[in-house]
């Protein structure tokens, strides 16, 4: 989940196995879901189409979004507007 009650993404942090997909969807509005930290853009992936990360838009209540992780690794994402109230969460792939 994105947003909603506070700013946080729930879970915050989330094991897969490769392959997998993750699905985001949007309890509140003014949020996005960018890869990197502190605020910086790494460009893995964002809403919606996973270009211009550092300058993703946000989305509404109801909006989703979808990434498949196909290798391992440890993968930090964000809230651009939000970065800085610690909107983060991480997506571990084993």
């Amino acid at each position: 989940q994105v947003g909603g009650v506070s700013f946080s993404f729930t879970p915050p942090t989330l094991t897969i196995c490769a392959g997998d997909t993750v699905h985001w969807v949007w309890m509140g509005s003014g949020h996005t879901v960018t890869s990197g930290t502190a605020g910086t853009a790494d460009n893995k992936f964002c809403n919606q189409n996973n270009m211009n990360c550092s300058a993703n838009p946000t989305e509404s209540t109801g909006n989703t979004y979808d990434f498949t992780f196909a290798t391992a690794g440890t993968f930090p994402y964000f809230c651009r507007p939000h970065a800085s109230f610690g909107m983060t969460g991480t997506i571990t792939v084993q």
